[in-house]
């Protein structure tokens, strides 16, 4: 389905449990180490977020956290399926619980949340970054990771672009429906990459609104 008012593709149907059939062992590719370390060194200088405590929201295979925790960061995170939080936890000794994010109930701020490869899967995205935005520190930053199908791989790939016939994907975003959503839920988008991750997916770092009038 697509929306012309936002600029933006979804599901035409979402399941009530998006994971149920996808709960196999992940192993950390120490090849994204050196990535996670790039991406939070970008943070950091270019004052996005100066604080050291880190949230991830779906942890995968833990390759952010482990990177993240090396660094110098307090981190902790959270995922559906409970294989990879009981990975984190057993093989990495990582803080991490099982639960949903919107969920997900704490009072703290963190400096920096991570959301890599996320608001595609879920059914509300809007609701997912008010929330990340309520967790967030009045000077931190988050970082999304998302596929666009106007990337500029996205256009020259057309429907051989595999982020088209992903099962689990629900959403499908363009710059401009991510930024609108950003800003509707007052995060300002502030730094814009094309993935070295993954081909057609966009990288956006995004601050609080309130930092901006200050």
């Amino acid at each position: 389905m697509y929306c012309g008012s936002c600029h933006h593709m979804f599901a035409r149907s979402f399941p009530d449990r998006l994971f149920l059939h996808n709960n196999g062992p992940r192993t950390a590719n120490p090849e994204f180490f050196a990535y996670y370390s790039e991406i939070l060194s970008t943070i950091r200088r270019n004052g996005y977020a100066s604080g050291l405590t880190l949230f991830e929201v779906g942890v995968g295979a833990c390759e952010c956290l482990l990177a993240a925790r090396e660094i110098g960061y307090e981190v902790f995170g959270i995922d559906v399926i409970g294989r990879h939080v009981e990975d984190a936890k057993s093989k990495y000794g990582l803080n991490a619980e099982t639960a949903d994010f919107i969920e997900f109930d704490s009072d703290r701020l963190w400096d920096v949340i991570i959301m890599g490869d996320v608001l595609e899967h879920v059914s509300d995205p809007g609701q997912a970054l008010k929330k990340a935005g309520e967790m967030l520190s009045d000077d931190g930053a988050l970082w999304i990771s998302t596929p666009s199908f106007e990337s500029a791989f996205s256009i020259i790939a057309g429907h051989d672009d595999a982020m088209r016939r992903q099962q689990f994907h629900l959403n499908y975003f363009s710059r401009e429906s991510l930024y609108m959503l950003l800003e509707q839920n007052h995060l300002i988008p502030v730094d814009y990459h094309i993935s070295s991750h993954y081909n057609g997916s966009m990288e956006v770092v995004a601050i609080k609104e309130s930092r901006m009038d200050a």
